[in-house]
């Protein structure tokens, strides 16, 4: 058939046809599994676990009716072998680390019955074929997926009746990613891998861990970033609107130290507080929730929706808090906290106001430079005498230093009243007329007695040379900083500060670091 009326044809045919070689075999595409999770590339010898196909246009590889050459003839001898790079064959886009290729393999003008067998080249010729035909003047096709050896080669055998030949020809539609064969787990500069599917009830990927070894090494899903570069992610989910989560860890194992989604950090933060480092991090642009944490529990202690611990070097918790915790049957936490709790603002609670329903009640907790206590009540002198009993919980948590009590005679006499004795036993105060009093009884926590308000911090420090004093700070605390230096008027980094309280020296350190690849000692496992 003439080439331009066989190219109409299939035109007409929506054929996928996409060229066509000096022999007229027509160069076309064939089908090949695209569902990674569940296919495991075979061929003449096993490449190992489950591998990303990327697609090329259908391309001719090695035609031996070509003039004499590498990917050219001469003709196929009976018994022999020839092997090709394919990364370095006329297709290009192939690159050198590919773990397998995706072939159809054909043979015209077959002087005898025979077979071919392709494999990885340096390897042993496995013994099966990848093509076989039955007798001579046949053409035939058939399409195999081929390991490749670490540069991306291949060794092709043609079995003959001795002193017999055939033509070979040999096109490509793609290839599954490999890092030199050591895996087949690295993509290569410009690749991307996107999975794009509808499955209800479940994730389109999904990873499930049945290992019973504990170690924060252990996950269905594992993101890591090895690169010094900034906003690299080893995980990125992305919902495009309604009741959707971009990424969702569930966990059903019932074990301690069992988590849905972990996230792991073993980067040094530029100071105290590096904003932009996270195990796991969240970000919503459209108003919601970065991080989302449901946990449904409702008579297991200690659970909880979000939940973070510091540790030291050695494993030592230094910190630790929960958003949505349940730390008893009867007593749930919004926010709780092992350690101490900071913040910038105020310290408000919130109650609805009683008659208007766009007004709510906010109090603000009390501030002072040191961690106190107190109780208070109502009492009366008799005899010109009165106790007052100290309770527990006070007696418990008080310095037994630095009590201070207030008494408040009630009545229209006027009344003198002084306190005899305190201590974390009992108050002792006296007056000159029986009548009824108000106490106030202050102390301080025991554990928190030597408080120092003012002292050594980096809560404010900026975490890089572009940072700009944060919108979050009151206007007086951005006058502050503007006034101490760390910051100048326009909102900008003090440089001259930062040099002289060294977190340019940190700022360097922590470049070098991430340019160097070296990372923090790892968690010990759990």
């Amino acid at each position: 058939m003439h080439r331009a009326s066989l190219f109409l044809s299939l035109v007409l045919l929506l054929t996928s046809f996409a060229a066509f070689a000096d022999d007229d075999i027509p160069l076309v595409n064939w089908p090949v599994p695209t569902t990674a999770h569940r296919f495991q590339p075979k061929a003449t010898a096993d490449i190992g676990g489950p591998l990303v196909f990327v697609p090329v246009t259908p391309c001719r590889v090695v035609n031996t009716l070509w003039p004499n050459g590498s990917f050219g003839g001469p003709i196929f001898n009976s018994g022999e072998t020839r092997s090709y790079s394919v990364p370095s064959s006329p297709c290009t886009g192939i690159p050198a680390n590919v773990a397998a290729v995706s072939l159809n393999f054909s043979v015209t003008q077959t002087q005898a019955a025979g077979f071919l067998t392709a494999w990885p080249f340096g390897t042993s010729q496995p013994g099966v074929a990848n093509l076989t035909w039955f007798a001579a003047n046949q053409t035939t096709t058939s399409a195999s997926i081929v390991p490749t050896d670490s540069n991306g080669a291949i060794s092709v055998y043609v079995g003959m009746a001795n002193g017999t030949q055939t033509q070979v020809i040999i096109d490509i539609n793609g290839y599954f990613l490999g890092d030199g064969g050591n895996g087949g787990d690295t993509l290569n500069p410009g690749e991307h891998l996107a999975l794009t599917g509808t499955f209800d009830n479940g994730g389109v990927i999904r990873g499930k861990n049945l290992s019973t070894y504990p170690s924060l090494t252990t996950s269905g899903v594992r993101g890591v970033v090895t690169s010094g570069a900034n906003s690299i992610s080893g995980v990125v989910g992305e919902s495009s609107g309604g009741l959707n989560f971009g990424v969702t860890g569930i966990n059903d194992a019932g074990a301690f130290g069992a988590a849905g989604v972990l996230g792991v950090m073993h980067t040094r933060p530029f100071v105290n507080f590096g904003t932009d480092d996270a195990g796991v991090r969240g970000e919503n642009t459209e108003g919601g929730v970065g991080i989302l944490g449901i946990t449904n529990s409702t008579f297991v202690p200690s659970a909880g929706g979000v939940f973070g611990i510091l540790l030291d070097a050695n494993g030592n918790s230094l910190a630790s808090g929960g958003l949505g915790l349940r730390a008893s049957n009867s007593l749930v936490y919004g926010v709780f906290a092992n350690g101490n709790l900071g913040a910038t603002g105020t310290k408000p609670f919130v109650e609805p106001h009683p008659t208007d329903a766009s007004k709510v009640i906010r109090y603000v907790a009390l501030e002072g430079p040191e961690a106190g206590t107190y109780f208070r009540g109502r009492g009366k002198f008799q005899n010109g005498q009165a106790v007052i009993d100290v309770p527990d919980s006070f007696r418990m948590v008080t310095d037994a230093e630095g009590l201070t009590v207030q008494i408040t005679p009630i009545g229209a006499e006027l009344t003198t009243a002084n306190v005899v004795s305190a201590s974390l036993d009992q108050i002792a105060v006296r007056s000159n007329h029986d009548v009824e009093f108000f106490y106030l009884v202050q102390g301080v926590r025991k554990a928190y007695k030597d408080w120092q308000p003012i002292a050594e911090g980096a809560e404010f420090a900026p975490g890089s040379p572009t940072d700009r004093i944060p919108a979050y700070l009151s206007e007086e605390a951005r006058r502050r900083l503007i006034q101490n230096g760390t910051y100048n008027a326009d909102g900008t980094v003090n440089m001259a500060t930062a040099v002289r309280e060294g977190w340019t020296k940190a700022w360097a350190a922590r470049q070098s670091a991430q340019i160097r690849g070296e990372l923090a000692p790892e968690a010990p496992k759990q």
